[in-house]
């Protein structure tokens, strides 16, 4: 791992668990959109593209659909549910990922993201014409939280902190929507 450039997205960190998605298998995926700001569905769908743009075969489906209003990302139900609920205290978001223990083939996932807080869309990304100040970005959070379908952990040390992975995440913040080479290696 080369770490002579801690504190950019050229950092070359991360933390990968082994456990992965069966060869050859794309992952469909629903979005409850209960609670969600409008757009969702487009910014969830961007931060799993993000992730598809990085490989040479397709993990996610592109044709993403929008699920009933009783599906929930924490839940094992047969289905990759991308949901809004409430999470405890000082979680933004949560990917939980079920998987065979004997293969490590992952079978499903489910990620929920924190009506605690305030969700939005930031219009270009860059901060430059729209500011979303008060609220966390859907597709920063997003690619972040794809990443863990991928059971690439979170990275804590200092030095990460403008990579996809770094484990924390604020108001306002877009530069997770890309990956860095930590995130791509």
């Amino acid at each position: 791992i080369d770490t002579t450039k801690p504190n950019s997205d050229q950092y070359n960190v991360y933390a990968y668990s082994g456990i992965h998605w069966a060869t050859g298998k794309t992952a469909t995926y629903l979005v409850n959109t209960k609670s969600a700001p409008t757009g969702a569905l487009s910014a969830v769908r961007a931060a799993f593209e993000t992730w598809d743009a990085q490989i040479k075969s397709k993990l996610f489906n592109d044709d993403v659909q929008v699920g009933a209003q009783n599906l929930a990302g924490n839940k094992y139900d047969g289905k990759n549910i991308v949901s809004w609920g409430r999470l405890g205290a000082n979680i933004i978001a949560q990917t939980t990922v079920w998987y065979n223990t004997r293969t490590l083939e992952i079978v499903e996932f489910g990620m929920v993201f924190n009506t605690a807080y305030n969700w939005g869309i930031d219009k270009d990304g860059e901060l430059s014409q729209y500011v979303l100040t008060n609220a966390f970005d859907v597709q920063d959070i997003a690619t972040h939280e794809a990443g863990h379908t991928l059971m690439l952990e979170d990275l804590y040390m200092p030095a990460a902190n403008l990579l996809t992975m770094y484990g924390y995440g604020s108001y306002g913040q877009t530069y997770a929507r890309s990956l860095g080479v930590g995130d791509i290696s």
